[in-house]
């Protein structure tokens, strides 16, 4: 008692004035005691009034003040109690907020109970529990004189009478004036006492039941009379600090006004101000209230009760969960501060809640779900919900109790205990007809009837705020999107628990995903834990951002515990959209106060948002502010993360976009840290090896007919999904490509030495053209190109790049001229750039072109199949290619004349095939150009430069007349 009553102490947040000494408890029914003047009760002086009513009332309370002997005093007790509960079983103060932490002239008399009751009745009635105590203590089963077998229990002697005194004082308590009374006639300690009696009367029946396989009716009729006592005496206590019933205290978990059976002495009213306008006044009173049970050991005594109750459901002894859920409740109440929470920790309070979050009996297990209404279902998901929100509410900034879930085998046990029902649905998906589980749309699966899918998106939701308040208070966790009130709680939450919380999260997730991965059905998830895992993901990623946010040092834990393999991981981004991510999108929907504003969703989030699910937005997002974070002197895990993603989403046009406008974004934002991080990696290698499997991709799939995709949901139910059209795959296709070359762009412009590194990278080469055959990016993948022909070779290294430079610019000849039709347009485009190379550095180009075989590939692309329509175009920007190559170069020219022979014979038989004897003015000027090495003029002076070319012009000039000559003949 003395450690509860300095754990007390440490709570108050200033000196409170002394209060009265607890008074002795009286001897005899209706003494009064030393201490106990009426007087001196809290004021003012209430009396029942005149009306019908409570003018019953004060007749029969004066009947049993007038009363002598002690039969008769019971009776008339007895019959006041019934009036009283009949009179006021509704009633709850009117304005409690004016009467909270003030007081009346002593001298004051109030007529009527408007905010309160007479103390003399309140002082009666708690004196009537001291009898109930010793009725309980004295009578049936006690801890001390347990009979051995559960036949030899007694009756306890409690009349329905007795019980009714306890509902007077629940409805009682519903008023700070009573309250006050309460307290100063030492009603606390009364109904603590009582509370302890009848827990280890209930202890000692368990015992029994424990012994015994089977139960006699006594001991069960026992134990539901220990149960009905209980749930009046939490309900005192409750209201005592919360000034409203626990029946209708938390609506956010449960109504639990559906638990109360109509022969429950527990009495229900609707709050009389609702939760969220509770004044200073009444926060100050129920701080003060709270002070006095935790003095009162009563919190030690909830503690008892939740393991007793445990222990029952586990032996499937109780199914009513009202007692359980009113304990919970009240023993919330009593969980605020470090002190508090740490005095709860010593007396095993951590291991009762982390107990709890787990399946609480068999009853409910899938073998037996046949036998279990919907309603009982709901039940236990608000019970396991309400256990995690005290569990937080009890761990919240404070080391020292997050450490102890971080223990070897809780993280273990804490991440099984939060996803047992899904285990639960999926066992029950197994045991049916496997072509009858598939989801429908208005249910999780067929056989799990009695859960519809907006019950478990609103379980999954609660479940997956509940889990983010271990980091952030729930309010922030739910909905703030104020940067600064965030700073601002966070700054009150101590730095050394949020990176432990980050971690411990971090390690529960990564658990939880490998019980879901159990869960797999052929290597694909049930809709329902895909709903249950996308939501959970979904919250914890927006919580670690807004971590990130105030504690920005913070990235490091992040790092060291795996956030990034666990954010884009198989069991998390990699989880495709589906037929259930509508469910999931409209179960979020309201929720997603942070994606409007993400950098990385602004610009595609309108365009792509059916095709990408919310999730991978989010972590995209969250990735890109990591990496971009002011004081992340390096950012290479942000970037590996963003790369291995990006290869593994090549099949993904629109995921694998907005990927590369991450990528765009955090060299914007971060280009030092962030081209470090390229080169370490070879991102840009990287990259661009996606953006080539996306055009093979795109060529293979352009002459693919469109998919039709059947979905059979169940026997009776078919629906059809429309996939993204063919034409619209391509155009996402296409975005991304230009994505992927426009970060190349980007990266050889802001890097001072980027377009060299590309230069001596061969695979970026090799990469570069391979692009170069989809027409739509022909022009912006030339411009790099000639780009890096354009860097001076400074050095050896430079010279041998170029030259291998060259020789994939050359492949690129064979490679459109390999089809049996010749691809005209991409020839004449390498023809043009070829040249547009060469003039930047003659001589230099002739020899490095020549070098690497450049004749040979020209020439082969006039033996092939022509384009009508762009055949000649390209017969003449080979010539004029060739003509350039040659200009003034003696070595060149021998080159060549090797190849093709002196006169160039070979090019003159591809010629005249071509022509078919019958060459065009354009060709005999292609040709008279060949022959002086530039452009040819007849006005004016010019020498011959090449020979071999008189010869060629020559000989097809004699072609040309010698069919022209037959021609006259036949004619003739």
């Amino acid at each position: 008692m003395n450690l509860v009553r300095g754990v007390a102490d440490l709570l108050r947040k200033s000196p409170q004035p002394p209060g009265p000494p607890a008074p002795p408890s009286p001897s005899v029914r209706g003494g009064s005691f030393r201490g106990a003047d009426l007087d001196d009760a809290p004021a003012p002086r209430v009396v029942f009034s005149d009306s019908t009513e409570e003018g019953v009332l004060s007749t029969l309370w004066q009947k049993y003040e007038n009363a002598h002997d002690k039969e008769e005093k019971e009776k008339s007790l007895q019959i006041f109690v019934l009036q009283f509960v009949q009179t006021f079983r509704d009633w709850g103060p009117y304005h409690i907020e004016e009467f909270v932490d003030q007081e009346l002239g002593s001298d004051e008399t109030v007529v009527g109970c408007s905010y309160g009751h007479p103390s003399e009745v309140i002082l009666i009635l708690i004196q009537e529990i001291s009898l109930i105590t010793s009725t309980i203590t004295e009578s049936g089963t006690s801890p001390e004189s347990s009979p051995k077998h559960s036949d030899q229990l007694e009756p306890l002697e409690l009349s329905a009478e007795r019980l009714h005194v306890l509902e007077c004082l629940t409805i009682l308590t519903r008023s700070v004036h009573n309250c006050r009374v309460f307290s100063y006639y030492g009603g606390v300690q009364k109904v603590t006492s009582l509370l302890k009696a009848a827990v280890d009367q209930l202890k000692a029946l368990n015992s029994l039941h424990a012994v015994d396989d089977q139960s006699s009716d006594q001991a069960v009729e026992n134990t539901r009379m220990m149960l009905k006592i209980l749930i009046c005496i939490i309900t005192i206590i409750s209201n005592f600090m919360k000034l409203e019933p626990t029946a209708t205290r938390d609506p956010h978990f449960v109504d639990t006004t559906k638990y109360v059976r109509s022969s429950s002495y527990l009495a229900t009213v609707s709050p009389s101000i609702p939760e969220n306008t509770i004044s200073d006044a009444l926060q100050h009173w129920q701080q003060k209230a709270i002070i006095l049970v935790l003095e009162a050991g009563c919190v030690n005594r909830l503690v008892e009760l939740l393991r007793v109750i445990q222990r029952l459901n586990l032996k499937e002894q109780w199914t009513d969960l009202s007692l359980h859920f009113t304990t919970l409740s009240t023993l919330r109440s009593t969980i605020s501060g470090t002190h508090a929470q740490n005095h709860f920790r010593s007396i095993g309070g951590l291991e009762i809640l982390l107990d709890g979050l787990g399946l609480p009996s068999n009853k409910f297990s899938v073998s037996k779900h046949s036998s279990i209404s919907r309603d009982e279902r709901d039940e236990i998901l608000l019970l396991q919900l309400l256990y995690l929100e005290i569990l937080s509410e009890a761990v919240f900034g404070n080391i020292n109790n997050l450490e102890f879930l971080c223990e070897n085998g809780l993280v273990h046990k804490f991440a099984n205990s939060i996803s047992w029902p899904a285990f639960m649905i999926q066992e029950s998906h197994r045991q049916k007809d496997t072509t009858k589980t598939l989801l429908a749309l208005n249910s999780i699966s067929g056989p799990v009837h009695f859960l519809k899918i907006t019950e478990w998106n609103d379980y999954s939701l609660k479940l997956s705020i509940a889990l983010c308040s271990f980091i952030l208070p729930s309010n922030v966790v739910k909905c703030c999107s104020d940067e600064t009130a965030i700073n601002q709680i966070s700054a009150s939450i101590p730095s050394a628990y949020q990176e432990q919380s980050v971690r411990w999260m971090i390690r529960v997730l990564l658990t939880v995903f490998l019980c879901i991965k159990a869960c797999a059905w052929e290597s694909e998830l049930p809709s329902h834990i895909k709903i249950l895992a996308k939501t959970i993901q979904i919250y914890t990623i927006r919580t670690f951002r807004r971590v990130l946010v105030s504690a920005p040092a913070l990235l490091a834990a992040f790092r060291e515990e795996g956030v990034w393999d666990l954010i884009f991981s198989e069991d998390c981004f990699y989880v495709g959209s589906s037929v259930e991510d509508i469910q999931f999108h409209i179960g979020t929907e309201n929720q997603n106060d942070n994606v409007k504003n993400n950098r990385t969703a602004t610009d595609s989030q309108s365009s792509y948002w059916i095709d990408v699910n919310i999730l991978q937005v989010e972590a995209i997002s969250f990735l890109e502010f990591a990496a971009t974070l002011n004081e992340n002197t390096y950012n290479l895990p942000e970037c590996s993360a963003l790369v291995d993603a990006l290869e593994h989403c090549v099949s993904d046009a629109v995921v694998a976009s907005i990927l590369l406008k991450c990528f765009r974004v955090i060299l914007q934002l971060a280009t030092q840290q962030t081209l470090a991080s390229f080169k370490s990696l070879d991102a840009i290698t990287r990259v661009l090896k996606v953006t080539c499997l996306q055009a093979q991709g795109l060529r293979n799939s352009r002459n693919l007919p469109r998919p039709e995709i059947t979905i059979d949901r169940d026997d009776s139910q078919t629906k059809n999904i429309e996939m993204t059209s063919p034409e619209d795959r391509t155009d996402h296709t296409l975005t991304c490509l230009k994505l992927g070359v426009n970060l190349l762009k980007d990266y050889v412009t802001i890097s001072s030495d980027g377009r060299i590194l590309v230069l001596h990278n061969a695979e970026c080469i090799e990469c570069l053209f391979n692009l170069f055959e989809e027409e739509s990016l022909r022009k912006q993948v030339l411009e790099q190109v000639l780009a890096l022909f354009r860097l001076p070779p400074s050095s050896a290294q430079d010279h041998a790049a170029k030259l291998h430079l060259c020789s994939k610019y050359l492949e690129n000849f064979t490679q459109a001229n390999k089809n049996e039709k010749v691809n005209s347009e991409l020839l004449i485009d390498l023809l043009v750039s070829m040249r547009e190379i060469i003039m930047m550095d003659r001589v230099y180009y002739q020899n490095l072109f020549r070098n690497e075989g450049c004749f040979l590939h020209i020439i082969s692309l006039l033996n092939g199949t022509f384009n009508e329509a762009t055949g000649e175009r390209l017969v003449l920007n080979v010539l004029e290619t060739l003509t350039l190559l040659l200009e003034e170069n003696n070595a060149s020219k021998a080159a060549f004349r090797v190849l093709v022979g002196v006169g160039y014979q070979t090019l003159q038989s591809l010629l005249l095939d071509y022509y078919k004897w019958l060459p065009s003015e354009r060709l005999l000027d292609a040709l008279l150009n060949m022959l002086v090495d530039g452009k040819f003029e007849i006005n004016e002076k010019t020498t011959i430069k090449n020979e071999d070319v008189v010869v060629l012009l020559l000989n097809i000039l004699q072609k040309v007349c010698s069919l022209a000559h037959r021609d006259v003949i036949t004619i003739l």
